[in-house]
């Protein structure tokens, strides 16, 4: 954007369970070679079927100073909320 480089991370966050989630929300981790911590940023994925796939992508407003080497995705639902199981009033 204007020249600038960003830092984008795209993923396919599957659905493994017997249960449809209203709003999965998605944390990224971005660590360098020695662990170090890069970049953190998060997204939502919505109604994500069982057994299904999604795609997900997350921008970061600048790049990355370090080569990154590992990724750590953290999708978080929160199974005690009746309303976040889809099928459920």
């Amino acid at each position: 954007i204007g020249g600038k480089r960003q830092g984008v991370v795209e993923a396919s966050l599957a659905n493994r369970t017997s249960y449809g989630f209203r709003r999965v929300e998605v944390v990224i981790l971005a660590l360098d070679s020695d662990g170090n911590l890069l970049g953190i940023n998060h997204t939502l994925a919505d109604n994500l079927l069982a057994g299904q796939s999604q795609d997900i992508r997350s921008t970061w407003p600048f790049d990355f100073k370090k080569e990154v080497a590992t990724l750590e995705i953290d999708p978080r639902v929160d199974i005690f909320d009746p309303s976040a199981i889809l099928g459920t009033p």
